[in-house]
C-alpha cells in the first residue's frame, strides 16, 4: 500500500474541502513546484555562447543582443564599423532565400537542436543547394560567376571577413586592458 504526501492544496480547488470530502471530477492541485528537483546545468549550457549588440561592441560596450534592439543607443550610428554591420544585415536580406522557400524545413532530431547543413552560397543564388561539404572552390560551376547574386555573395563574405577581424582585434584589446589591470591589482597588492 502506497502513502501518499500532499504538501499543498491551493485555495480554491476542491471548493475549499478538506482532503476527505473532494468532488471526483475535482482534484486538489498538487504544488509540483515543490517536489521537482531542481535541474542541475550542463557544462554546455555554463559556457554556452553570450550573444552581443554588434553596435555596442563597435563602441566598446557589451549588451546583451536579446530585447535591446528598441534600447540601443547606436542603433543610428553612422561610423564605418555600425554601417558595415547594417550592410551585412541587408546582404543577408537579400541573399536569404531559405526563408522564403515554403519547401524548406529545418531539420531537427529528436533532441530540438538544428542540424547544420551549410550549402555553396554562390550555387543556392542560382537555386542549386550543393551542400557546402566536399563542395571546393574550384569545383563550384559558379566561381567566376559575374552576375548580380554572385557578386552579392561575394561582397557579403569580404565584409564577414572583415567583421571578423575587427571582432577579434577588440577581443584582443580588451583581453590585453584586462590583463593591464591585473598586474596593476597585483602591483597594488605586493606593495
Amino acid at each position: 500500500m502506497l502513502d501518499f504526501y500532499v504538501i499543498g492544496i491551493t485555495p480554491g480547488s476542491s471548493s475549499g474541502s478538506n482532503f476527505g470530502d473532494y468532488n471526483c471530477c475535482e482534484s486538489p492541485e498538487v504544488d509540483v513546484v515543490a517536489f521537482t528537483p531542481m535541474p542541475q546545468q550542463s557544462q554546455s549550457q555554463e559556457e554556452e555562447k553570450k550573444y552581443f549588440c554588434q553596435r555596442c561592441l563597435n563602441h566598446g560596450e557589451q549588451h546583451p543582443r536579446k530585447g535591446h534592439k528598441p534600447f540601443c543607443q547606436f542603433s543610428n550610428c553612422e561610423c564605418t564599423d555600425c554601417r558595415m554591420v547594417e550592410e551585412r544585415r541587408k546582404l543577408n536580406n537579400l541573399l536569404s532565400s531559405r526563408r522564403l522557400d515554403p519547401n524548406h524545413s529545418a531539420s531537427r532530431p529528436f533532441n530540438g537542436k538544428k542540424i547544420r547543413d551549410p550549402k555553396c552560397a554562390r550555387c543556392s543564388a542560382h537555386g542549386n543547394k550543393q551542400p557546402l561539404r566536399g563542395h571546393k572552390k574550384a569545383q563550384c560551376p559558379y566561381i567566376d560567376c559575374p552576375c548580380h547574386l554572385c557578386k552579392l555573395v561575394e561582397n557579403r563574405r569580404v565584409l564577414m571577413a572583415r567583421q571578423i577581424k575587427l571582432r577579434r582585434d577588440q577581443q584582443k584589446q580588451r583581453k590585453a586592458q584586462t590583463e593591464q589591470k591585473k598586474k596593476k591589482n597585483d602591483l597594488k597588492k605586493n606593495i
